[in-house]
């Protein structure tokens, strides 16, 4: 809104980026990027005011995370895993990424978020063999959980010892001793990842 005190407001220009001046109170920017508006306002008698300038950033395209690894690989009895990952090209730059364990996310926030760049650590809820889903938000808030990166079964964590069952057999005395050869059965039992042979 512009006002003149003494011949009245004729109109208002604007200019963007290094484009022509247009007549007119409402500007659209619709192309990505960083921008600056120019401003000015001319009144009735012909006098132009200084132009002003403001500027303007417009993101409205999440990024897409392409590539990450995960270590260590394979079965790892400690519950302590880093991504590693390279940030895309961003107009608004990269804030950070997000991830879930086991399940597809339902929404851009349905997972836990690190702040900052690559590399990322991080620990699972529980024993097992998991996928993992990775997704990136920008500084402009921008984040497709729809199109996060599954990274399928990159999580195997074992952390409880297998257990070993034992079982005596042979001819009994009294108070717990043998009074002939003794057999003796180890078996062994690993929920998780499972015994190595």
């Amino acid at each position: 809104t512009a006002t003149d005190t003494l011949s009245g407001v004729d109109h208002i220009e604007y200019a963007i980026d290094a484009g022509p001046w247009q007549k007119g109170q409402q500007a659209v920017i619709d192309r990505d990027g960083k921008h600056i508006l120019f401003y000015r306002a001319v009144d009735k008698a012909g006098n132009v005011e200084m132009a002003n300038r403001v500027t303007v950033r417009l993101d409205t395209t999440p990024p897409i995370l392409r590539h990450a690894v995960v270590s260590p690989q394979g079965w790892t009895t400690k519950n302590v895993y880093t991504v590693t990952w390279q940030a895309p090209l961003d107009d608004s730059g990269i804030a950070g990424i997000w991830y879930k364990v086991g399940s597809a996310p339902l929404s851009a926030t349905d997972g836990t978020f690190f702040a900052g760049d690559s590399p990322t650590h991080f620990s699972v809820p529980r024993e097992g063999r998991f996928d993992l889903y990775l997704w990136l938000e920008d500084n402009a808030g921008n984040a497709d959980y729809r199109h996060a990166l599954r990274l399928a079964q990159a999580i195997w964590y074992d952390g409880t010892p297998p257990h070993i069952a034992v079982q005596l057999d042979g001819e009994r005395g009294s108070n717990g001793w043998f009074t002939g050869p003794i057999s003796v059965s180890l078996q062994a039992r690993d929920t998780v990842s499972g015994l190595n042979q």
